[in-house]
């Protein structure tokens, strides 16, 4: 409804699908550079020959527990415990699901209708907004979020 296309007529499924991903990844972003743990993920990784490839939804290094991390992977991290906020995969297809916390459920439809309406500069002032909002701000990243509400 916000996007005004009751009748699929302006925009495809292909193009909303698309606006979709950049939206949630736009507040991805947003959201770890304001330290939040929405995007937070760990992993256990293991290595062969002494080498571990970093996850595929990699975006920033929060905590790696041993190892040095190199371009797009991590030496000397064989049993290492690696906290890195993600950036989330994209869709490809209409019948793939995406997960994410309810309370950003409005955040995406509505970054998703601006970006699709390719009104790029309010998408990323809705997003930075968002991330603000849902998350506090703080200066140690590894500290949790305080969250009051589901």
């Amino acid at each position: 409804l916000k996007l005004n296309d009751m009748q699929m007529t302006k925009f495809s499924e292909y193009e909303l699908l698309y606006a979709f991903n950049d939206a949630r990844h736009m507040l991805w972003i947003a959201l770890a550079v304001n330290f939040s743990s929405f995007p937070r993920k760990s992993v256990e990784l293991v290595a062969v020959d002494g080498v571990a490839p970093l996850p595929a939804d990699y975006y920033t290094l929060v905590d790696l527990s041993s190892g040095v991390i190199v371009g797009d992977h991590v030496e000397d991290g064989d049993g290492a415990t690696l906290v890195y906020n993600c950036v989330p995969l994209p869709i490809l297809d209409a019948t793939e699901s995406a997960e994410f916390p309810a309370s950003l459920y409005l955040d995406i439809v509505a970054l998703s209708a601006l970006i699709a309406q390719g009104d790029t500069s309010a998408a990323v002032t809705t997003a930075t907004e968002s991330a603000r909002r849902v998350s506090q701000k703080r200066e140690i990243s590894r500290i949790p979020d305080k969250v009051h509400f589901p």
